[in-house]
């Protein structure tokens, strides 16, 4: 036996999803931006990493290992 929902039922329904599928897709694409945001913060550490290490072999290639504070 099926039951039907009334108009007011439905909007009623309606009114009170909606908001909260639009919250929730707000939420995912908050924590899809702080995701990638995340993986820029580590390829940045990354190439900082990288660029030391780089200043440390020229450096030390020049005159001996120094090790410059920016």
């Amino acid at each position: 036996m099926r039951t039907f929902l009334s108009y007011d039922q439905q909007l009623a329904i309606l009114t009170w999803t909606v908001p909260l599928l639009e919250k929730m897709k707000q939420r995912k694409q908050f924590f899809e931006l702080l995701r990638e945001s995340g993986k820029l913060a580590l390829e940045f550490l990354r190439l900082s990493r990288v660029m030391l290490v780089a200043n440390l072999r020229l450096d030390s290639v020049q005159d001996g290992p120094v090790l410059h504070c920016a």
